[in-house]
């Protein structure tokens, strides 16, 4: 029987966090361009790592964010508002937002989203 306030012991996973944002800034001709890579999964309980990111970059002012979705398992309705806010905030200043290789769901989930038709997505096939 375990006592009040005694725990077993930690037990630690080698699974991959939920979601990790990796970020590339490189400068253009016309400007910074950012390349975004998610892999793992987008959702309320990760989105504010995408927001953060981006309110990170926001001061730099980006001609183009280009966010990789090839290793994106999961997004869900937070996720696609985080993009479109993303996109909106990149209008503002001029810059746009490029949505590229959705993996196979996700591209399904983009397909019948009510995203702003001007968020490009460059898909697999073309």
């Amino acid at each position: 029987m375990t006592e009040l306030g005694s725990y077993p012991p930690t037990t630690r996973c080698a699974c991959t966090p939920p979601l990790l944002v990796d970020l590339v800034s490189s400068g253009t001709d016309t400007g910074l361009r950012v390349d975004v890579r998610l892999d793992g999964e987008l959702d309320l309980a990760t989105v504010d790592l995408v927001t953060d990111a981006f309110a990170c970059l926001r001061d730099d002012r980006p001609e183009l964010v280009v966010i990789d979705l090839s290793a994106l398992r999961f997004v869900d309705a937070r996720g696609l508002r985080a993009f479109d806010n993303i996109h909106r905030e990149l209008l503002a200043v001029g810059g746009r937002l490029v949505l590229a290789m959705p993996s196979p769901h996700v591209a399904r989930v983009l397909a019948v989203a009510e995203l702003d038709p001007e968020i490009s997505v460059w898909s697999r096939g073309g």
